[in-house]
């Protein structure tokens, strides 16, 4: 770079590549101060300089603001970092929303994912692990009912018994007195013309719905009669009792036999004749076809 001047009251200042700024006095006799000149002593190099020149002050048109050199005597240097002017401006925010904004709608989806995973979690732990406690069952227990309507059917059901079945003991049971039972439960005509088994030594019954077995017998000579009387609460109750007189009978060498069982199911109108179940000597004769009655059935003895 070639030398630039600048005369400040008989001052020339010198910038030199090598040696920097020099101070040249033009008045005199053109000797040169240059600071980076240490080993020149004091007395020889200021001994014929005018000390009123050095003292000159500078017009305030000259003067620079401390601590910066003209814009044409400074020079970047080639490792210096560059610097731009504009302002720094942080990463823009999806969709152009305010950051806090963005931020709230960030933490609500998080929690929404956290709590379907957590709850995705629980169902499925809940779903593979066995109940620890079992569900009771309930108890279902047939107990004579009043004023059962009965379904009429033309096509008759065949039924392996009639005596319920419960699925748990009864501990201290009472059932009403039969005047107070107007009407126990009746299948007919459902069961009508079908086998019915009894639970005592499974003897084998035939169902006829609605006829009241009177008159001629076919196995003993004259009427029919009754040889015992009970009350059932159930058509079931009453074919054993048929099934146990025959079984003690044998057992007791006795000439009585059970052959049919009449079944009623008003059990308060007849309590004037001791019961609601009739076991009698013999079926009906040929051409014998009995009573008719809706409230009650006839059983008769198969083998």
């Amino acid at each position: 770079m070639g030398a630039q001047h600048l005369s400040q009251s008989g001052l020339e200042v010198v910038n030199t590549d090598m040696q920097g700024l020099q101070a040249v006095n033009n008045d005199d006799d053109g000797r040169v101060y240059s600071p980076n000149s240490h080993h020149q002593p004091y007395n020889e190099h200021w001994a014929k300089t005018d000390r009123s020149t050095i003292a000159t002050p500078i017009p305030s048109e000259y003067r620079q603001t401390p601590g910066f050199a003209p814009a044409e005597l400074y020079h970047t240097p080639p490792h210096a970092p560059t610097h731009s002017s504009e302002p720094k401006r942080g990463k823009p925010v999806p969709f152009g929303l305010n950051p806090w904004v963005f931020a709230a709608i960030a933490a609500l989806i998080g929690m929404i994912i956290s709590g379907a995973v957590v709850g995705g979690i629980l169902g499925a732990q809940l779903a593979s692990s066995p109940s620890s406690q079992a569900t009771p069952q309930p108890t279902v227990v047939t107990v004579p009912t009043q004023n059962t309507p009965s379904t009429r059917s033309d096509t008759p059901q065949p039924a392996s018994t009639t005596s319920p079945t419960p699925t748990a003991a009864l501990d201290d049971y009472s059932v009403a007195e039969p005047s107070a039972v107007k009407m126990l439960k009746f299948d007919c005509p459902r069961i009508d013309k079908t086998p019915v088994t009894s639970t005592f030594d499974r003897k084998r019954f035939e169902i006829e719905c609605g006829v009241d077995s009177q008159g001629a017998g076919a196995e003993a000579p004259g009427a029919i009669s009754v040889i015992s009387v009970h009350y059932s609460y159930s058509l079931g109750a009453c074919l054993d009792a048929c099934a146990v007189m025959n079984k003690r009978s044998v057992d007791g060498g006795r000439d009585i036999r059970c052959r049919l069982v009449v079944f009623h199911a008003g059990m308060s109108d007849n309590v004037d004749k001791g019961g609601n179940c009739f076991l009698k000597n013999a079926t009906r004769a040929q051409g014998n076809n009995g009573n008719v009655n809706a409230r009650l059935l006839t059983a008769n003895l198969v083998d």
